[in-house]
């Protein structure tokens, strides 16, 4: 299915959807420009990107071919771990973002990509194996009708993830959707992170799909910044993003975004924003998206927990 553009969503019915436009009583909930969301952890509630590399090495006929996959993870946690006791104390959130931003760990991410990359395995991906991995990915509820209801609102949600695929990701969206509705609107949301799988892999390829050198926290807060700075002229409103690490705390803290949301399920993360002192507000609680900064975020269980509760650029 090709994708001409976002205004494709409004061939079909809202009902299709599964969602429907806001009547005047809710004007005056807050007005929304972009969203942007996270992949593993955030949409993905089960482990993605291990799975990815279970559905490459189950392709390689001969093991000896190819370093085992505990080499690669072995040597990324050993350069991790070294460079975590340099850098330090981590007990204040100016601290984390100076990590989680920092060119040093950035180097270890995309050091990390590029020797497996550079090894090939990935290249042996039999597409047969990929769709049995990704039926074993769970989404997180409620992720299509947020999808749904955004559209319909005139903004065009997008995947922001240090996945390294995002073909991976269409596929695993592709699979989990179920309804006629479903299955379009898993072709209508741009998908930026790294690429390692074949171009030709994963059929039929989406235009929409977007291979972005995204390693960091502080890459997504630079990508996100190029897409709203790209839009700005047609294109105003809040700018959400929904995470669920600490590798997220930069876009979710920083500056454009100005609706922070963390996606509930990380216990580390829990415990992080209690130690910086930040407020998390249940977004189940309330009757309307608010805006957060570096002391208050939302978090949200199901993504219904926020449909309904904003409304689109253009929506009055």
């Amino acid at each position: 299915m090709r994708v001409a553009g976002t205004a494709l969503v409004f061939l079909f019915a809202p009902s299709l959807l599964g969602a429907r436009p806001l009547d005047a009583k809710n004007s005056a909930l807050p007005r929304v420009g972009h969203i942007f969301i996270d992949f593993d952890g955030t949409i993905a509630v089960s482990e993605a990107f291990e799975t990815l590399a279970d559905a490459a090495y189950a392709s390689v006929k001969d093991n000896s071919t190819f370093p085992p996959w505990s080499l690669f993870s072995d040597t990324y946690n050993d350069a991790y771990d070294a460079f975590s006791t340099s850098f330090g104390s981590r007990t204040t959130l100016s601290r984390e973002l100076q990590f989680q931003t920092s060119l040093d760990e950035r180097k270890i991410e995309s050091d990390s990509f590029d020797r497996v990359s550079n090894s090939h395995v990935f290249g042996q991906t039999q597409f047969a194996n990929l769709i049995a991995a990704a039926k074993n990915v769970q989404l997180r509820d409620g992720f299509f009708d947020l999808l749904g209801f955004a559209l319909t609102q005139g903004i065009q949600p997008a995947v922001v993830s240090l996945n390294w695929s995002p073909s991976w990701i269409r596929l695993v969206l592709r699979v989990n959707a179920h309804t006629i509705g479903d299955k379009a609107l898993a072709e209508l949301i741009p998908i930026y992170c790294s690429e390692i799988l074949p171009p030709t892999l994963v059929r039929p390829p989406n235009p929409l799909d977007r291979s972005a050198s995204l390693f960091t926290g502080g890459d997504k807060v630079a990508l996100i910044s190029k897409l709203v700075k790209r839009g700005a002229p047609v294109v105003k409103g809040e700018v959400v993003f929904i995470g669920d690490s600490k590798a997220d705390l930069p876009p979710l803290l920083s500056s454009p975004t100005t609706i922070g949301i963390v996606a509930a399920g990380s216990g580390s993360m829990k415990t992080a924003l209690q130690t910086f002192g930040v407020q998390v507000i249940e977004a189940n609680a309330t009757n309307a998206l608010v805006q957060t900064g570096q002391d208050k975020l939302l978090t949200l269980f199901s993504f219904s927990d926020i449909v309904g509760k904003f409304r689109g650029p253009l929506s009055f």
